[in-house]
């Protein structure tokens, strides 16, 4: 009985960790300097800010494209992006945004030549993208930032390791996790009962293409670059002068520490990096807070938002 209701409960129980965390903070921050400074911060920047985010979606659906057309399906570019849509609002609600795999479910009614497998290998590929160019620019930003702390070296070794842990997803013993995961959704959302092998996924990732890959490359940088202006383009209109390629660092640290499901939406982990690194170069808990929340407004809310307008017209429809 204890087992059962532990395993049925503590996932959701070590969610609360990240509310928790942000509770604490919140309990130690000069509310009226949080609130002044919100009021002073520059709407029509954060207006851009948004027209910038519509952007970056624009370009990550035009990456994943490519991935699907690496597995031979086709889907109509305004198709494509109200799902890409749905998928973050999905994955919003979601721990590690692992919620994004029920966009299989929505290719398979609006796509041409459609390939259950290969669509699921286009969104864990998608996601490993992702996490990989994060990785990569927070590792060397620590490194060449912080290397004379030991703990930020080691802080900068445990995402050298998780790079090495995407590498290795290509093996099956470390599939066999994910699968179980990806088996849950599928049943629930994609309405498929026939559960996916892990050595499946490992042969159609195996099978993406060199020269496919660098059409995904060219638009992950442009999606990468489009992220990092805005991200500087927020710190702007809250009034905060931070270097560019520091803020990038604290940022990338944030969200892949985010990804750990003791939160949600990075609710406290997010603010936590942030207050860390912001401190050390002079910029106060609250500007941190408030940074931390107009990022959530622009890259988690606003697109999350979206998509459930969209999959409630979806629903509609159906």
């Amino acid at each position: 009985m204890m087992k059962t209701f532990i395993a049925k409960y503590l996932p959701s129980i070590y969610r609360l960790v990240g509310v928790a965390i942000f509770s604490v903070i919140v309990s130690q921050l000069d509310l009226k300097m949080l609130f002044k400074a919100a009021e002073a911060s520059n709407k029509h920047l954060l207006s851009v800010g948004v027209l910038i985010m519509v952007g970056v979606t624009v370009v990550k659906t035009l990456r994943w494209s490519r991935l699907l057309k690496q597995q031979n399906i086709s889907v109509k570019a305004l198709k494509l992006v109200r799902i890409q849509y749905i998928g973050n609002f999905i994955g919003f609600i979601t721990p590690g945004r692992i919620g994004e795999l029920a966009k299989v479910f929505y290719v398979k009614g609006k796509s041409h030549g459609f390939d259950y497998m290969g669509c699921i290998v286009s969104v864990i590929a998608d996601r490993i993208i992702d996490i990989a160019t994060l990785s990569l620019i927070a590792v060397v930003g620590i490194l060449f930032i912080f290397n004379e702390h030991v703990v930020m070296i080691m802080m900068a070794i445990l995402f050298l390791v998780l790079i090495i842990a995407m590498s290795y997803f290509y093996r099956q013993a470390v599939v066999d996790y994910f699968v179980k995961v990806i088996n849950r959704i599928i049943i629930k959302f994609v309405r498929n009962k026939n559960k996916i092998e892990a050595s499946n996924i490992v042969s159609n990732l195996r099978n993406i293409k060199k020269t496919g890959i660098l059409n995904v490359l060219f638009y992950n940088v442009l999606a990468w670059a489009l992220f990092y202006i805005l991200i500087y383009l927020i710190a702007r209109s809250c009034n905060i002068t931070i270097d560019v390629f520091y803020l990038a660092v604290a940022i990338s640290s944030a969200m892949l520490l985010s990804m750990i499901p003791i939160t949600v939406a990075g609710v406290g982990i997010r603010d936590l990096v942030l207050i860390y690194f912001f401190g050390r170069v002079g910029i106060s808990s609250e500007m941190a807070v408030l940074y931390s929340f107009m990022y959530m407004f622009i890259f988690l809310l606003v697109p999350s938002f979206i998509g459930f307008a969209m999959y409630l017209v979806q629903r509609l429809q159906s």
